[in-house]
């Protein structure tokens, strides 16, 4: 059952309590966006451990190891890079929240 399914959520959070949110939104079925600054995006994807093709490790071993703890919470959440600071990206933020029903 999805109670959500036609609500769309936009996320602007980090670290504990707004992944949380956005996870259990997903989870009822909610399309959560989640908008992340260029760069490292969220602070939690550097923090270990890190899970890749070797396996599992307190520190990344290659640039496709994934954090864990950014993994688990974002688990059904798409994730989109904008630039806030530039025109465009402050546009399209903008228009992806006249079509959202939540903004965390």
């Amino acid at each position: 059952m999805q109670p959500l399914k036609d609500i769309r959520v936009l996320a602007v959070t980090g670290f504990l309590a707004g992944p949380f949110a956005s996870m259990n939104f997903a989870r009822l079925g909610a399309e959560v966006i989640k908008v992340e600054l260029p760069g490292k995006g969220d602070p939690v994807r550097g923090n270990g451990p890190f899970i890749g093709t070797e396996g599992k490790h307190p520190q990344q071993q290659t640039p496709e190891d994934i954090s864990t703890r950014f993994v688990k919470p974002n688990h059904g959440v798409n994730c989109l890079t904008l630039n806030l600071k530039h025109p465009r990206g402050r546009h399209m933020f903008l228009d992806l929240a006249v079509i959202s029903y939540v903004m965390l």
